[in-house]
């Protein structure tokens, strides 16, 4: 076994094996995967990736020119760091109590969040309902591919400014964000009906001046995932050179990053259109 100490970005290159490699295993946080061309033919590739801040483990194997992008599996790992690192805005609020995370768009405006986060909120209910036991991971991946202001919330619950805001799931849990605004998703308890099996309510949360609009947008993803996708086996994935001409999906998505683009496909499984 040989150790090598370097930036994974560049490094690995010169000490590929003649062939490639049978294996590679990333055990950090990736935006981009620029090592693909050094997996041997039936070698197999496992990294968790990132696309508009949701992240993924993939198994991916190499078919023709591309990759396909086996299990992807609910993860989080620590961010790369280096000239791989993740390229997302960060806004920190009410002293690190609230954070707003936005891969892409406009630069964010921490004053105007921060006021907004204080501020009167708007709330829609969505009318879908869910129970603990049930995963609603998907609800992520329809979000990331249905709307460019996709990203994540999180608040610290024990502290006091960590409470302004009452976030469905303390990691990864979906926002809309703009740069002076953000809707996120939240939820309230329903009163037991005649099964007595306690159940919860999606509700949306809107801040600053354009959180009502923010809200329904967001409401809208959530009534539309429900409908036609929450029990849909979810989408598939390929990875492709940067270069590559990759129709987009008819529902999907390209996400464009500096070696690769990352495609999901919705349709692939047959969903109701």
């Amino acid at each position: 076994m040989k150790v090598v100490l370097g930036d994974a970005e560049h490094t690995v290159e010169q000490h590929t094996p003649k062939g490639g490699f049978d294996a590679i295993i990333i055990t950090v946080g990736l935006y981009d995967i620029p090592w693909g061309h050094l997996l041997a033919p039936a070698g197999r590739m496992v990294a968790p990736l990132r696309f508009s801040t949701v992240s993924r483990s993939f198994t991916f194997i190499r078919e023709g020119d591309h990759f396909v992008g086996l299990d992807p599996t609910v993860c989080g790992f620590v961010a790369c760091q280096g000239q791989g690192a993740l390229p997302d805005q960060v806004a920190v609020l009410a002293d690190g109590a609230v954070r707003l995370t936005l891969e892409s768009g406009p630069p964010l405006d921490l004053t105007a969040l921060e006021e907004a986060l204080r501020g009167e909120r708007s709330e829609l209910w969505t009318g879908v309902t869910f129970d603990w036991a049930q995963p609603f991971d998907s609800l992520n991946l329809w979000c990331a591919t249905a709307d460019d202001s996709f990203g994540m919330i999180w608040a610290d619950e024990t502290r006091e400014e960590g409470r302004l805001i009452k976030p469905v799931l303390r990691w990864y849990c979906p926002v809309l964000i703009t740069p002076g605004s953000f809707a996120y998703l939240s939820y309230r308890e329903l009163a037991p009906g005649d099964s007595q099996r306690r159940r919860w309510e999606f509700g949306v949360h809107g801040h600053g001046r354009d959180g009502a609009r923010l809200a329904r947008r967001l409401h809208d993803h959530v009534a539309t995932w429900d409908q036609r996708w929450r029990n849909h086996p979810g989408p598939t994935f390929t990875l492709h050179p940067a270069d590559a001409k990759v129709p987009v999906p008819a529902v999907g998505r390209i996400f464009p990053k500096r070696h690769t683009l990352l495609v999901m496909n919705w349709e692939h499984h047959g969903g109701e259109q």
